[in-house]
């Protein structure tokens, strides 16, 4: 019989992943990805990913994946974050949790 993970072991591993994927992005870049997420600039999250992009002009993001298709953006001195899934377009989007800004800033630390 086949277990299913658990929760520590699940949360280890987006960990891992976010360690090993987490990049630089500029803001041009996010401008890109914002068109690329967003073609029907209709899509009710369309403006808010653009104006969470542009409230950050001049600060590094970050970006990186975790399992289930899941990415994200992070602002670490604003600590903000915004996580996105696509398939096939938007399947997700919103504000990253207190616990996953807490993970970021450990990880931006320890570099």
């Amino acid at each position: 019989m086949i277990s299913e993970p658990d929760f520590a072991t699940i949360l280890a591993e987006r960990r891992a992943a976010a360690e090993k994927t987490l990049h630089p992005i500029s803001l041009e870049e996010l401008r890109a990805l914002a068109t690329k997420l967003f073609p029907d600039e209709q899509h009710p999250w369309a403006a808010v990913f653009a104006k969470f992009i542009e409230e950050h002009p001049l600060e590094e993001a970050l970006q990186g994946e975790v399992p289930e298709g899941v990415a994200f953006v992070y602002y670490p001195v604003t600590h903000r974050g915004l996580w996105y899934k696509c398939e096939e377009g938007v399947k997700g989007i919103g504000p990253l949790s207190e616990n996953s800004l807490k993970v970021l800033s450990q990880i931006v630390d320890e570099r």
